[in-house]
């Protein structure tokens, strides 16, 4: 499994709580509901950011992990289930590697990013 250690701790309380062996959603069919939960969550943030999709996470981790994180822009894409520039073609019918030890690298070192953007102290402005 391709978890960093943050994301695999809260897989067990997840699955528990749920009694299921998906991490989001209930019962044997996993997660449905997308556009009343975003619905929910868009009426909980209210203005305090601009109009999002749910893409707009993928689109963040394609773009900041490869600037922040340092992820190869080709694990990325295996992160991301795109098929990059590395499967196309006829590349495609041979590589049917799954890439397990550099998605477990890169969720990893997306997991430590984003846990040092919570836990960050604010920098206080210091009047001039």
């Amino acid at each position: 499994m391709a978890l960093s250690p943050q994301a695999a701790a809260i897989w067990p309380k997840s699955t528990a709580r749920h009694g299921s062996p998906f991490v989001f959603g209930e019962g044997e069919g996993g997660y449905s509901g997308w556009t009343k939960a975003k619905e929910r969550l868009d009426k909980k943030l209210g203005d305090a950011v601009d109009a999002w999709t749910f893409h707009d996470f993928r689109r963040t981790f394609e773009s900041l992990g490869i600037d922040k994180c340092k992820i190869a822009p080709w694990v990325a894409d295996v992160c991301l289930h795109h098929v990059g520039e590395h499967k196309k073609g006829v590349k495609r019918v041979y590589n049917h590697a799954d890439y397990i030890d550099e998605k477990r690298e890169a969720m990893q070192a997306w997991g430590d990013y984003v846990e040092r953007l919570v836990t960050a102290k604010p920098k206080l402005a210091i009047a001039a």
